[in-house]
Order: structure tokens, then sequence, then C-alpha cells
């Protein structure tokens, strides 16, 4: 990219292919190294479920120095999110790409953007709180390191039983159920998704193996489950849910030690999960259970104005 002179064109387009959803995957790892990278079968996956969702993909002369993503599914604000490469920052790509962001929120209605900021991307924060940007809540990232830990019995608690859904792959409804409980509870939590939307996206995601997803029964009822998520050899926590008449008595925890037990047998060297900063219950939970704070992969989810072009 040039220095001087002229600056090179920033070109951004929608993504299809799949040279475009490697380029973001690659400008991920660029700027996000130390997180696991996207896989392009989820990206994929994403894609074909969801037409609300846009992703995008900046270029300079033909490389790929940026991406982003803009979800208007939800009524309030659209979900985004716009990421740069370190050496492309301050040289207009990211405003390129919220521009784009943008104009795909405000055609479907909708005035405000929320989404993720890296907690130790102080550029990033700045960049937005300079564009009317205010904290909506926070995710707090820890690490399980499974060599520091023994072997785990994953006892549940009496009455109950704890299997994978490999065992029972009838469960999916009871745990939907589950999931319109759980998810309007957690702090800052979107309403119910539609069956179609929750199934895709914690059922049919390709890195979602029956195995690791483990269900808490109270004889033929789903009163719990947890899914892992195996993201190119690193497994990250999805949610851990109970209905709310069953919490209290021990369950998210069981839950978490059949995963714990599982990520050991299949060799893992560690366990990765957020937690909404104001989730007290599953903090205490995964502190319990030995998992340490990792700032470098916590972030901030910010919630502000689009950026509308002149002509809009």
């Amino acid at each position: 990219m040039k220095r001087t002179g002229t600056p090179d064109p920033i070109v951004v387009v929608r993504a299809h292919s799949d040279d475009d959803l490697n380029a973001m995957i690659h400008v991920r790892a660029a700027a996000h190294p130390q997180s696991a990278r996207p896989r392009l079968d989820n990206l994929r996956h994403n894609l074909a479920g969801n037409p609300d969702l846009a992703y995008l993909v900046a270029r300079v002369q033909d490389a790929p120095v940026g991406c982003g993503f803009v979800d208007v599914s939800h009524a309030s604000a659209a979900r985004a999110h716009v990421l740069v490469t370190p050496q492309a920052r301050r040289q207009g790509v990211g405003t390129a790409l919220l521009a784009r962001v943008s104009d795909h929120a405000h055609t479907a209605g909708l005035v405000e953007l929320e989404g993720p900021i890296r907690a130790d991307d102080q550029g990033s924060l700045q960049y937005f709180e300079r564009r009317g940007f205010t904290k909506s809540g926070g995710e707090e990232a820890v690490v399980l390191d499974l060599a520091e830990i023994g072997d785990l019995t994953a006892e549940p608690p009496a009455g109950l039983r704890i299997i994978s859904r490999a065992e029972a792959p009838d469960t999916v409804e009871g745990m939907y159920e589950v999931a319109r409980e759980a998810e309007p509870d957690i702090p800052g939590g979107a309403p119910v998704r539609p069956y179609e939307v929750w199934r895709a996206n914690e059922i049919e995601r390709p890195s979602l193996e029956p195995e690791l997803t483990f269900i808490a029964l109270a004889g033929d009822e789903v009163v719990g489950y947890a899914i892992l998520d195996s993201l190119r050899g690193e497994p990250w926590h999805r949610l851990t849910a109970v209905k709310r008449a069953w919490r209290g008595r021990g369950i998210a925890t069981a839950l978490k030690r059949a995963q714990i037990q599982a990520a050991q047998k299949r060799g893992f060297a560690r366990l990765v999960t957020t937690n909404e900063e104001r989730n007290r219950p599953m903090r205490s939970i995964n502190r319990a259970l030995g998992y340490r704070p990792k700032p470098g992969l916590s972030t901030i989810v910010m919630r502000g104005p689009l950026l509308l072009r002149a002509n809009s």
C-alpha cells in the first residue's frame, strides 16, 4: 500500500465465494493471531442459513486488508463487526467497511449498530467512541489449561443423567425449550431466536460435534445442556443453559465437568470461553473449576449510530 501520493483505492465487496471467505480468514489471522481462525465450512454455513447476514471484504491492490459482517435479523440494532489488519489501519479501510455495514443496516430500517471490540484494542475503541459509540456490555474471556488439572468425575446431581447428544439425537427440541428460557436471562441477551435459526447455529454448525455437546436429563425431560465448538482444534464453550426451575442444583457445573472430561480424552490443550461480565453465576462456576482470565481474548460490546453517507 502506498504511503505517499494518491492512495490506492479501497474496494469493499460482499463476500460470496470461497476466495472472499478465505480473505476474511486471512484478515482475522493477521489482526488477531492469538485467536482460533474461523473455519471456512462455518462461514459457508452461516451465509447459507441466514439471509439477513452479509460478510464484507476490503481489498487494496487485490490484497485483503479488512473484513466485516452485519446481521440485520435483530429488531433493536444490527449486529456488526469491522476488522482491519494492523498494517492497513489509519488509511480509511475501517471507515469504508463501516459505511458499507451502515448501508446494509439502513436499508433494513435500523438506526444503530452493536458489536464486539477486543478489550485491549485501544485504537479501535477510540475510533468508535469518536463516532458516538458507547459500551453496552462486555465478554470476559477465561481459559482452562487441561494439563494443569487432574481427572474430573462428571457425577450428575441425584436423579439426573448427563449424556452426549451423540447418545441422544432426539433431544434437540428439548434443548431448544431450555434455550427459550436461558438465552433471555443472560445479561444483554437477545430475544429468543426462532427454532430454525437456533438449530442452524447450535446444532447444524459444522464445527459442533454431537460428542462434545452434553445434555442433562430428568427422566425424558431435557433440563440443561452445554455445547463445545471445535474451532481448528481449539474448543470454545458456547452456551451452558439450565431451565429456570432446575437452577441452583449443580447441573451447570456437572455439564461443564463432562465437557472437560471429554476434552481431556480428545487430547485438547485448553478450553476457552467468554462470559458476559454481569453473568456472575457462570463466572463463579468457571472460577471454581479452574478457569483463569485471558484478557487478550476479552471483548467490549459497543453500540452506536450508523455511518451514513451524504447521499443516503
